[in-house]
């Protein structure tokens, strides 16, 4: 109830700025969580963390992405098998287990704890989901190592990623934890399967990709990956190696070049 009066509030023209920074300013004093129905699947936010607070105050949370995963799924009507790379809070999971299907099992791959924990109270939310989804609390790469994780205060601990050289975030006003990373190959074990993949990891795609070779060339896939504008290049390049074709795209309405771009193979 107190979720749904926020979205009307926060619609309102002289409250559309308002409402966001009041809440940011309570969430510094009280731990509020409110639950909320997205997509057919239930989320308990907490006002605390930088994506729960986006997802309360939207109906729409990247729509253009949800929608078109959505149609290719139904459309194809064969697809079983969903991962979620970078899966946050479980937004992308839910949305898509919940709305096709004959999605039987998810595999969720969230090494950031404060989002990890998030993910894993809203699958135990939707017990149909919960039954059919593997949530695992590490990163996928092309090595098997612990790694730091970086991201900005101003985040509030949302996020992260990981850095590509020494220093890279040093001046960035940035917090680091330790994760762990594994190659993907070593646990996917899939063959002749379809699969839909979504790879969001904040410019480490390309070494998921590399960790997931056999995953990918050992089964029918479509994929949603977001690419950094300097990393279109050598994205499509591997892409291109191991068969698949680009056959979408939809840009990202932020300061930086960024895109999600749809691969398959079939």
């Amino acid at each position: 109830m107190l979720g749904n009066l926020l979205i009307i509030l926060v619609k309102a023209p002289l409250l559309k700025r308002l409402i966001p920074s009041l809440i940011k300013k309570i969430s510094s004093v009280i731990n509020l969580q409110i639950k909320v129905k997205r997509n057919n699947a239930i989320f308990l936010l907490n006002i605390k963390n930088q994506h729960d607070r986006a997802l309360l105050l939207s109906h729409d949370y990247e729509p253009d992405q949800i929608n078109f995963l959505l149609n290719e799924i139904n459309t194809q009507n064969n697809f079983n098998i969903f991962i979620d790379i970078g899966a946050c809070i479980g937004f992308y999971s839910l949305s898509i287990a919940s709305m096709c299907a004959n999605i039987s099992r998810i595999d969720l791959f969230e090494p950031n704890n404060e989002n990890f924990l998030c993910a894993k109270r809203n699958i135990e939310l939707n017990n149909e989901i919960a039954v059919k989804s593997n949530l695992y609390n590490f990163g996928l790469s092309d090595e098997s190592v612990s790694k730091k994780l970086y991201t900005l205060k101003k985040n509030d601990g949302a996020g992260g990623s990981i850095a590509e050289f020494e220093g890279q975030y040093a001046d960035n006003d940035a917090v680091s934890f330790d994760i762990e990373v594994r190659i993907g190959d070593e646990l996917l074990k899939y063959e002749n399967k379809k699969i839909v993949l979504k790879i969001d990891v904040e410019r480490h795609e390309l070494n998921v990709l590399k960790g997931i070779k056999g995953l990918l060339t050992k089964n029918k896939c479509l994929i949603q990956v977001e690419v950094f504008g300097e990393y279109f290049k050598s994205i499509s390049s591997i892409m291109k190696d191991y068969g698949y074709k680009e056959f979408h795209r939809i840009d990202h309405n932020y300061l930086v070049d960024v895109s999600d771009l749809y691969y398959k193979n079939y």
